[in-house]
């Protein structure tokens, strides 16, 4: 309640402190380096039986 009384909206977007965005996008991030963490490790054999 006390976020909606600040911003004037319902949106959880809209009451997020800056702690919570940089959190979430932190998130984000660590999600998106572990799939390509993963895919590069899928691809390393690929690439060394092409380079053998």
């Amino acid at each position: 309640m006390q976020g909606i009384r600040n911003s004037g909206s319902t949106k959880a977007v809209d009451n997020r402190t800056p702690e919570e965005n940089e959190l979430i996008e932190l998130r984000k991030r660590d999600r998106q380096l572990e799939m390509e963490v993963d895919v590069s490790e899928q691809a390393a054999p690929v690439f060394a039986r092409k380079q053998a």
